[in-house]
Formats: structure tokens, C-alpha cells, sequence
């Protein structure tokens, strides 16, 4: 996906490629970006505490900034492709895309959370929220997979 900024500016494409606007693709980025600068200043991308804070991403980080890290993650999660088709979306190998992703998914967690945007795990807070639509008619898309 060499073309990430362009996308951003395309209504159609950021909503099927991720499934959210510019607008809500950015109001993540700001607590993603925080939150990837903390982690980055501490841990390299294996997890190991690095004895002196770095400050900066090194020029050969195969994902540069927070916003092509945010986009790489959430095209990952929307479109669910298998590693190695991911990797040479993004020009880099499966092995990478693993390791991104194990750094990438707590980060985005803990911004949605931080956004009160995590859905809900109670299912008596699910009971109601039926309760409440019992008038509506709901319908669900849903493709199952093996």
C-alpha cells in the first residue's frame, strides 16, 4: 500500500480499506501517536527495554510515522488478508508484519480506550442496548469463514 496518503483523501476507498472516515482515522491517530511515541522511547519493536530512550524512528523502520503504522494496522484488521499478502502490500515480509502486529494491536487498544471506544464486554449492558432497539429493526451482514 504504497499510496496511504492518497487514500486519505479518498471518501470511498479509506471507508472500504478501513472502514472509518479521515475524520475518525485522525481523531485515533492523536492518543495512537502518544501512545506509539511512549513505546518506541522504551522498547525496540521485540519487546526489550532499551537502555537509553530513543526519541526518534530510525530512517529504515520499514512503517514511518504513526499515521502509516494506524493505517497499516487498521487495513490489517479490516481486511483480514493472510500475512504474506499484507507484508508485500506494505513491502516487507510476513515474518515483519507479525512483529508489527504484536507491537501495533495493544497500542490501538489502549487508544480506543482512551477514546471510551472499545466495545462493550458485559452482556447485561448488550441485553439492554436490545432492549432499547426492541422497536428497530436491526439487520446483520455477516461472512463466516472456515
Amino acid at each position: 500500500m504504497h499510496n496511504q496518503k492518497k487514500v486519505l483523501t479518498d471518501y470511498r476507498s479509506m471507508l472500504s480499506l478501513t472502514s472509518l472516515t479521515a475524520a475518525e482515522f485522525f481523531e485515533i491517530l492523536v492518543p495512537f501517536d502518544e501512545l506509539w511515541q511512549r513505546y518506541h522511547a522504551h522498547f525496540d519493536l521485540k519487546g526489550e527495554r532499551r537502555r537509553i530512550p530513543k526519541f526518534r524512528e530510525h530512517g529504515s523502520m520499514s512503517l514511518q510515522g504513526s499515521l502509516d503504522k494506524l493505517f497499516f494496522l487498521l487495513v490489517y484488521l479490516k481486511q483480514n488478508p493472510l500475512q504474506a499478502y499484507h507484508g508485500y502490500s506494505f513491502g516487507m515480509s510476513q515474518g515483519k508484519v507479525s512483529q508489527w502486529l504484536q507491537v501495533l494491536l495493544p497500542i490501538l487498544e489502549q487508544a480506543l480506550h482512551r477514546l471510551q471506544q472499545l466495545p462493550c464486554r458485559e452482556p447485561s449492558h448488550f441485553y439492554l442496548s436490545l432492549r432499547l432497539l426492541s422497536s428497530q429493526v436491526l439487520l446483520l451482514d455477516a461472512t463466516e469463514r472456515a
